[in-house]
């Protein structure tokens, strides 16, 4: 009985130790993860924002615009999320170079979570956010400010 005991006890250990180490591994694998960039903002020309469930869009092409809405939008405050509180009333903001399948979108719901999905040649990546509700406003204001909506 002693044995089997120690056995088990040396097999649990070994799992355990196994188990905590693949996840450092795993949690260091999802931190370079996030820091690669899966696409090349520079080359973003086109900026296309849609208000859900109204679908009332805006499209432009101005190269300025659309790096300074990048630069806004790279600068929000969030943390992550363990889960998307998805609603009816949204807003998604994508932009991308024309022509080609390379794109960064958010996706700002009315609860204050965010969705932030990029996806390259290569490679694609999905992350949730939660922000500040008085941030996200803020900033959502400026983006839209002035544009004329179809």
């Amino acid at each position: 009985m002693k044995k089997i005991l120690q056995i088990v006890l040396t097999f649990g250990t070994a799992w355990l130790i196994y188990y905590g180490v693949e996840q450092y591994r795993l949690k260091e694998m999802s931190e370079i993860l996030q820091e690669i960039e899966v696409v090349s903002p520079e080359r973003f020309n086109k900026l296309s924002i849609i208000q859900y469930p109204e679908q009332q869009n805006y499209v432009s092409f101005d190269y300025d615009e659309v790096q300074a809405t990048f630069r806004a939008l790279k600068k929000l405050e969030v943390k992550e999320a363990k889960r998307l509180k998805e609603s009816e009333n949204y807003t998604k903001i994508r932009l991308l170079e024309d022509g080609s399948h390379q794109f960064v979108e958010y996706y700002f719901y009315d609860n204050d979570s965010i969705q932030f999905v990029e996806e390259g040649l290569v490679a694609f990546r999905s992350v949730t956010y939660q922000v500040d509700e008085a941030e996200l406003h803020t900033v959502l204001d400026s983006l839209l400010a002035g544009k004329t909506f179809d």
